[in-house]
């Protein structure tokens, strides 16, 4: 492996996590024949542009002199150590783990998050509020939509051939977890209405609340068996799922819009 391809392998590497690990590695890679740091790190949108990054350490390297906006990665890594982590579903800066609103995502692992801020980045969180979201990854199991959305993320960190615009979603979701205030990134809060004030849901809006956030069959079956395992005993091999829907909705509406409130889904 040539110094240029160990340099973009490290850079890759570093930029779809950002551990003690993958920048001793990004440190190692980053230097010239003659074992010094080069300047080779630029950032294109607020992200590291791996193209121009990997140009600016071949250039480097041949001249002797620095491409025009590239930084040292060290130097690079000490200013991701000033930031401030965010809200993966706002973007709004945490204060002792807290967002502005006060919910605590401090217990939420790092996985969770990233899976959180993928959702939020995809536009499929728009109707949930960060209580919601932070109530449902506390919960184990987890309801719909977050065990779909985990195999998702999961399976495109893992893919073997990414694409560029592979790196760059990846890239984009793990850095809305760190605060920028240059970032269009804030969602404002939907509005908390008492329960007793809110409009009666309809069997129609409580059948579409289940379309829109258990997608697909298995997605159903689970929301059945986390919440309602007596209709999930039910269920047989030859029922499709809008007879499965109607039960669920003739046996226990109530307890359902009930639910579905909690989880912030109507």
């Amino acid at each position: 492996m040539s110094p240029t391809e160990r340099f973009r392998a490290a850079l890759s590497t570093f930029t779809q996590s950002n551990t003690f690990d993958t920048r001793t590695s990004l440190f190692a890679a980053a230097r010239n024949e003659q074992g010094h740091e080069v300047p080779a790190i630029v950032i294109t949108d607020n992200q590291i542009d791996i193209d121009k990054s990997v140009e600016a350490f071949e250039w480097f390297c041949e001249t002797g002199y620095k491409r025009p906006g590239a930084v040292l990665p060290s130097e690079y890594a000490g200013q991701q150590d000033k930031r401030i982590e965010a809200s993966p579903k706002t973007g709004e800066p945490l204060f002792r783990g807290r967002d502005p609103q006060g919910n605590d995502w401090s217990d939420i692992s790092q996985d969770d998050r990233e899976v959180v801020s993928y959702g939020a980045v995809r536009g499929e969180l728009h109707a949930l509020s960060s209580e919601a979201i932070v109530f449902a990854l506390k919960n184990s199991p987890q309801s719909p939509p977050w065990p779909r959305l985990r195999l998702e993320w999961h399976d495109l960190c893992n893919k073997t051939n990414k694409s560029a615009e592979d790196e760059r979603f990846i890239l984009s979701v793990k850095q809305r977890l760190l605060f920028r205030k240059s970032a269009p990134t804030y969602i404002p809060p939907a509005p908390k209405t008492p329960p007793e004030l809110r409009d009666p849901v309809t069997r129609p809006g409580l059948r579409q609340a289940l379309r829109n956030y258990c997608v697909t069959s298995s997605d159903l079956m689970s929301f059945l068996l986390d919440y309602f395992p007596a209709i999930h005993r039910r269920v047989t091999s030859g029922m499709d799922r809008i007879a499965i829907e109607n039960m669920l909705l003739e046996s226990c509406a109530p307890e359902l819009t009930s639910r579905l409130r909690q989880l912030g889904w109507v």
